[in-house]
């Protein structure tokens, strides 16, 4: 699934362990006033750095580097959205549109924000959309690349997914006026999707 892992996947975890973790303090230290006053401290520095870290979220203010800060992953994707969805209105397709990328979260990003009922896929993670089957329903439409990985020879992999590829520009994703390498993007149009998952492979043999 990926080499990187994600604060928000366990979430599931972490209400069962609230659940236990308030069951064993109720039937142990729920008498001690120390305890108490611990428990009662703990809570309001956990809401006081929860409120601190939205307020940086919504306009950052933290003396923290750019490229180190992790919030910037949240900013430009309404900007994303908005270009992906003008490349599709300037070239009109007969069948419709898909959206492609090399990250799993700029797909869900880039569609969302794009406000287009597009597919969005990940052409070498199939693994992840299994719900699609082998994507005949989807032959022949053309489709949005965003990637990350432009260079020459990751551009060569998917052009055996289709007919003919174009350069549809670059959004370079800024934050706090400092743009982010591996957040910006390469945007390129796709004509005539192969509809499988395998086309990119059987085409280049």
């Amino acid at each position: 699934m990926g080499k990187v892992a994600e604060a928000n996947w366990p979430a599931p975890a972490y209400i069962a362990g609230f659940i236990l973790a308030g069951a064993v303090f109720r039937s142990l230290y729920a008498s001690r006033p120390a305890h108490r006053r611990l428990a009662a401290a703990g809570l309001a520095l956990g809401i006081a750095a929860t409120l601190v870290i939205q307020a940086h979220l919504a306009r950052p203010f933290l003396p923290i580097p750019p490229g180190k800060d992790q919030t910037r992953q949240f900013h430009g994707w309404r900007e994303l959205g908005g270009r992906v969805s003008r490349i599709i209105d300037e070239r009109p397709a007969s069948q419709g549109y898909i959206l492609v990328s090399d990250r799993g979260t700029t797909v869900a990003g880039a569609v969302f924000y794009s406000g287009a009922r597009l597919t969005g896929l990940d052409l070498f993670q199939p693994e992840r959309y299994v719900f699609l089957g082998d994507l005949s329903a989807l032959r022949g439409k053309d489709a949005v690349l965003v990637l990350h990985g432009s260079h020459e020879a990751g551009l060569k992999r998917y052009e055996g997914f289709f007919d003919s590829m174009e350069p549809a520009g670059e959004h370079e994703r800024l934050f706090r006026g400092e743009r982010i390498d591996g957040l910006s993007v390469k945007l390129f149009v796709g004509r005539g999707f192969a509809g499988s998952w395998t086309a990119g492979i059987d085409r280049t043999r």
